[in-house]
């Protein structure tokens, strides 16, 4: 945890419907001074050259995120604000960032049969696994067949790889995100019309859809962003020889969201992937923490 409670007591000075809290920021046994510490209803307000920090927030809110550039943020969550409490504590904030899995980026390759083709993949982290498994040079060499993609006798419906990274956050433009919260029950539905939207075909939804939704209907709600061309470039670059007459690469990431969290989210416009002729289809996706929805309130 990433942070210590050191008293939480009932003051009848704090406003009914609000909860006092105060402390100090901390990084590797010492004060931090100029953290920014907010709420989701508070303006942000920073620690002072003793790392001491105060702020009021309403009840209703679920965390406190406590942020200092060139240190990985730090929260405070699953604790509950009463109402006229005054909460003293000590916020730890951590030596590494989060790291992240990029899950099941998959390849396709489409075209005229007997083609032959390299795929070069250079991920933002590093590799974890690939099938079948990439050469010291990071690429794929292969065949287009009628049944996927043929590499030294075999055929594989499609090529895939998973790396780890870090700093992976979702897109947002003045403190609001385009994407759209989806409760379990529309997970799927959802998946099939947004991925009808990119234009991808049959399998490749099939494919899509029966790898993320059981991951993602464990959660009441999920907040769900697609990443499209060069936003892909995020996770891992591209280069296909022959130059292909298309490349289509969609990246979902996707949260859980808390009961009572409250996203500012706009929702996406998709432009379909175009198909014709040699054509090359990527997609993959992260699930990523709850705290990456966090942001400072404008006020």
């Amino acid at each position: 945890m990433m942070y210590e409670i050191i008293s939480d007591t009932l003051e009848s000075s704090v406003p009914e419907g609000k909860c006092l809290i105060t402390g100090i920021v901390t990084h590797m046994g010492k004060t931090i001074n100029e953290a920014t510490i907010f709420s989701e209803s508070t303006k942000q307000v920073n620690s002072d050259k003793l790392g001491r920090f105060k702020i009021l927030v309403d009840t209703a809110d679920t965390y406190l995120v406590i942020q200092k550039k060139g240190i990985p943020e730090s929260y405070v969550e699953f604790y509950k604000f009463r109402s006229q409490h005054h909460i003293n504590l000590k916020v730890m904030m951590p030596t590494e960032d989060m790291i992240l899995i990029v899950d099941k980026p998959v390849i396709y390759a489409y075209g005229s049969t007997g083609n032959g083709f390299e795929i070069g993949i250079q991920p933002k982290g590093e590799f974890t696994f690939t099938y079948p498994i990439i050469s010291s040079q990071n690429s794929w060499t292969g065949t287009i067949t009628a049944d996927g993609i043929a590499i030294e006798k075999k055929v594989f419906p499609y090529l895939f790889y998973e790396s780890k990274m870090t700093n992976l956050n979702f897109l947002q433009e003045n403190n609001s995100f385009e994407g759209s919260v989806v409760s379990k029950e529309q997970v799927v539905s959802f998946l099939e019309n947004s991925l009808t939207d990119l234009n991808l075909n049959n399998q490749e939804k099939t494919d899509f859809i029966t790898y993320w939704a059981p991951r993602m209907i464990n959660h009441d709600r999920v907040f769900i962003q697609f990443w499209t061309k060069s936003d892909y470039d995020i996770i891992s670059s591209i280069d296909v020889s022959p130059k292909p007459d298309n490349i289509g690469r969609v990246f979902m990431t996707y949260a859980p969201l808390n009961a009572n969290q409250k996203v500012i989210a706009t929702p996406q416009v998709l432009t379909p992937i175009q198909r014709e002729g040699f054509t090359i289809i990527e997609w993959g996706g992260s699930e990523l923490p709850t705290q990456k929805l966090y942001v400072p309130k404008t006020l």
